[in-house]
């Protein structure tokens, strides 16, 4: 009975990182993008930069 609550638990930890890890890996290549644009537009000036933004907010 203990063995296999812990042979459960130890697939569903597995399972979960698994799908985790597929999550990462499928957002990568979006988020690598999506701050080159905003690196771009910053570039451009179209946004400000953050840095810029905070200095002149205090």
């Amino acid at each position: 009975m203990v063995t296999t609550l812990f042979g459960v638990a130890l697939v569903w930890l597995s399972l979960r990182t698994l799908l985790l890890l597929a999550q990462v890996n499928r957002f990568a290549p979006e988020s690598r993008l999506s701050r080159a644009f905003r690196q771009e537009l910053m570039h451009r000036g179209l946004i400000p930069d953050p840095a810029d933004v905070e200095r002149l907010m205090r």
